[in-house]
């Protein structure tokens, strides 16, 4: 994560959170998951998006602040996948992302930002309820801290 790069800032948990946008295919509202009986607590459900079958990931258990109540509003940031990012010639970005299409279910999303190099920083060894194993680096941002996730950390089984 690298400063002077643009991120995709979103809400979960109560926290401000980013991701790098050369990872994001799309954002969507309004979905309806297909629940996954036997699936893992942070399968949410699948979605149908154009004919593809989409696997929802509810990451809230897994960073930190729990699961998402049964039917609130929520938001989806589909993620590109390994193949299309050495296809565009990402491969840095590759490596631990998944193979199949996967959507991050999120409480909201912001802008497309840039934090300013000087404001990017190490993870503290304390981010109040949030597991820093999933957090690359924070930056400020308008007085706010905003975690960048490691995602392909986590998105990877425990």
């Amino acid at each position: 994560m690298a400063p002077g790069n643009l991120y995709l800032s979103f809400e979960l948990n109560g926290n401000l959170f980013g991701i790098d946008v050369l990872l994001v295919r799309e954002v969507i509202h309004d979905f309806e998951a297909t629940p996954v009986e036997t699936a893992t607590d942070i399968v949410r459900g699948l979605i149908n998006l154009r004919g593809q079958l989409v696997t929802l990931l509810d990451l809230g258990p897994r960073i930190g602040g729990g699961e998402r109540a049964p039917g609130a509003a929520a938001h989806c940031v589909i993620l590109k996948t390994s193949t299309e990012l050495a296809a565009a010639g990402r491969s840095e970005f590759a490596a631990g992302m998944p193979e199949e299409t996967v959507g991050l279910v999120v409480d909201g999303i912001g802008d497309v930002v840039a934090p300013a190099a000087e404001s990017v920083g190490p993870a503290p060894a304390n981010l109040a309820g949030v597991n820093e194993e999933y957090v690359a680096a924070v930056a400020l941002l308008e007085g706010k801290l905003m975690m960048l996730m490691d995602v392909s950390r986590a998105l990877a089984p425990e």
